[in-house]
Parts: C-alpha cells; sequence; structure tokens
C-alpha cells in the first residue's frame, strides 16, 4: 500500500513540472513594506489658510471745534466835521485798540480807532499801587497834562467808586479813604493816589505799537495823542474794557 502511495505521489510531481510548475518547498517569509517614494507617500491635505487682522491701535482721530473768528478791529480815522459835542473814549484792552466816538460807544459816531500799548502786565484789571496794570471799568478825564514825561498826558479817574469798595474787601484801604475816594469822584475831581490802591493813571502819548511797556498807563503815538487831545477836554468819558 505504501509503495502505491510513494508512486502516487512521484507521478503527480512529473506532471507538475511538466507544467512548469514549481515545487520547491520554501520557508514562508514575512512580508516587507515597499520603500517610500513620491509617489507612494501621502500629501496631507492643506487647511485653508486663516487671516488674523489684529484691531487697530491708531486712535479715531477727534473732529477739532472750529475756534471762533476773532472780531478785527482796523485802524481808522476820519477827522470830523465839526468838533464832537459828546466825545467818548474807548479802550479795548485785548484788542489793543482806543476808539474816539461823539456819542457812546454803542450809538455815536465813530472818529477814530487807533493802536496803544498797555501796562507791561496788560492782563486783568489794576488791583494795588505798582502792579503794572491797566484799570478797567469806567472813568473819566480829570486833567491834562501838554509836558507831561511822555508829552500830552490826560490822567484818569482812578481808583473809582467801584475801586475804592474793592480796595476796602481786600484790605487795601480803610472806609475813611474809600470815602474820600468817592467824594472826589462826586466832585469831578481827581481821585486821591496815596493809597495802597495807586494812581496817577491816564492816557499819554510815546507809544501805541510794538510791546506793552507803561506802569499802566495807555499809551498812543504822539500824532494820535494830538487827535485826542484835540477833542477831548476834562470830563470826557474813559471806559476800559478787558
Amino acid at each position: 500500500m505504501k509503495i502505491k502511495t510513494l508512486a502516487l505521489i512521484l507521478a503527480l510531481a512529473l506532471l507538475l513540472t511538466g507544467c512548469g510548475i514549481d515545487t520547491t518547498l520554501r520557508a514562508p517569509q514575512a512580508p516587507t513594506d515597499p520603500t517610500p517614494t513620491p509617489e507612494n507617500i501621502a500629501t496631507p491635505t492643506p487647511h485653508p489658510t486663516v487671516e488674523i487682522i489684529a484691531p487697530s491701535m491708531t486712535p479715531t482721530p477727534v473732529p477739532t471745534p472750529t475756534p471762533e473768528p476773532v472780531e478785527t478791529y482796523p485802524l481808522v480815522y476820519t477827522e470830523p466835521s465839526e468838533k464832537p459835542k459828546s466825545p467818548y473814549i474807548l479802550v479795548r484792552k485785548e484788542q489793543r485798540v482806543l476808539e474816539l466816538y461823539d456819542g457812546d460807544a454803542e450809538t455815536g459816531v465813530l472818529i477814530g480807532r487807533f493802536a496803544i500799548s498797555l501796562g507791561t502786565s496788560p492782563i486783568g484789571p489794576k488791583e494795588k499801587k505798582g502792579d503794572n496794570k491797566t484799570p478797567e471799568g469806567m472813568y473819566y478825564v480829570t486833567s491834562r497834562n501838554e509836558k507831561g514825561t511822555n508829552g500830552k498826558t490826560m490822567l484818569i479817574s482812578y481808583p473809582s467808586s467801584h475801586d475804592a469798595d474793592r480796595g476796602v474787601a481786600s484790605g487795601l484801604i480803610s472806609e475813611s479813604k474809600a470815602k474820600e475816594i468817592k467824594k472826589d469822584i462826586e466832585d469831578g475831581e481827581r481821585p486821591t493816589s496815596s493809597t495802597d490802591l495807586g494812581g496817577g493813571v491816564g492816557i499819554h502819548a510815546g507809544g501805541g505799537i510794538g510791546t506793552d511797556w507803561t506802569a499802566g498807563n495807555v499809551a498812543v503815538e504822539n500824532d494820535v495823542m494830538d487827535i485826542i487831545w484835540k477833542y477831548c477836554p476834562k470830563g470826557t468819558t474813559v471806559e476800559i474794557r478787558p
């Protein structure tokens, strides 16, 4: 029986060999991974690019309010056909001009507008002796001196009754001195200047254009002072605005 089986196996082997089939017995081999190549390496799908925009650090510009236009006061002079009946002087400190009217500054006729210089401390009203400030308020011409230190000079009624009250409130002068000042004002005279409020303030020649250089007076050019001198007698109202 064994002989028949062996013969059958050999016959089968010969048959397979004739058909070109390799009948060599080999040990099984482990499968190997193919060598990576550009063709068989999977390319990852790119993610879409997301652009991140940082918030701007530049502040939003704030509109700057347009400043109000500054009113201008051109210098003018028109010689009146006749002497003014009610001369009136208006000093505008901030604009550095003196205006001469026939009648008051609101309803009168403007004769001229002229450049001025003020005290070396031009801002604010005069408060005391030696502060080099030009007064502010309502005054009048108390005296005229054709040969003053700076030429023609008109003194004004500083300190006024209002200045006297302020001096009492601040402790610069006594009640009795205030009464003395007010009495001079009522009589239309020059108020006393022998107090800590100071005095001797006026309008004079010798200046007008350039820096503020006086001790508190209003200075105009010589030819302008000639005009003021011509039309403004003692008692002329002098209004001084900030």
